[in-house]
């Protein structure tokens, strides 16, 4: 990184987590505050995070490469291996798209992908997404933060659902094995409106599940979303009642 000597690169992530709150030239970001001051922890309170990274030294190396190792170097690899994600940079040897400083890293999400710290908004109300996964036999529960609106009634058309294996070994990443689509049987509402449950006769232990769903109704407030789960085992009943 353009800020770290050769021999820091392990606190790459650091500066990447960094980002959201420091930008290049180590100066506080301005804007709305996502927390009220009285929400945040009494050692939260008075954290200057451009203070932080001036601090770095010798003992935040190891603390920092100690963290790396057992956070990150999985993904994205260490100096002297591979990481396991085909699209994770190698932080060892790999160069940033926007630059190596807190705030060029942060942008790299930003103009790139459709993820990032960017897009976090202070919102008004909860946001409708699924909070909790049940798989069991008789297939997947989702339970979502808040009731689906009054005009949304599911149906297996709007589900779904796929499966893959992946392969482990000393390579870097893997392509999809055993991949196929799960048929939905059926879906069942709650009447909280909150829980969904989907009726998957062939589902099975798999290392990645994923589930799309685009919801709509007469005149209703579609809600959508894609998740994704390893499934290790299933459980022999539902752990989420259906209201």
């Amino acid at each position: 990184m353009r800020f770290l000597p050769q021999g820091l690169r392990h606190l790459r992530i650091a500066a990447v987590l960094s980002a959201a709150f420091a930008t290049g030239h180590g100066q506080e970001v301005t804007g709305a505050a996502i927390l009220a001051a009285e929400d945040l922890p009494a050692y939260e309170r008075d954290l200057r995070h451009a203070d932080l990274i001036r601090g770095w030294n010798r003992e935040t190396l190891i603390a920092g490469r100690e963290i790396y190792a057992q956070t990150c170097a999985n993904c994205h690899g260490s100096l002297e291996t591979d990481g396991s994600m085909p699209n994770a940079l190698r932080f060892a040897e790999g160069a940033f798209q926007q630059g190596g400083d807190p705030h060029a890293i942060w942008a790299t999400n930003q103009v790139q992908e459709p993820g990032g710290f960017y897009r976090l908004r202070v919102q008004d109300r909860t946001l409708r997404v699924v909070h909790a996964v049940n798989v069991h036999r008789a297939g997947v529960d989702l339970r979502f933060t808040e009731a689906l609106p009054a005009g949304i009634v599911p149906h297996p058309g709007q589900f779904t659902v796929s499966k893959w294996n992946l392969e482990r070994s000393e390579r870097y990443g893997s392509k999809r094995h055993d991949e196929a689509s799960l048929a939905v049987a059926t879906v069942q509402l709650g009447a909280d409106r909150r829980t969904v449950r989907l009726s998957l006769p062939s589902i099975a232990p798999v290392d990645q599940l994923e589930i799309v769903y685009r919801l709509g109704g007469d005149g209703a407030e579609g809600v959508s979303g894609r998740l994704l789960a390893t499934v290790h085992a299933l459980a022999e009943t539902p752990a989420l009642e259906l209201p």
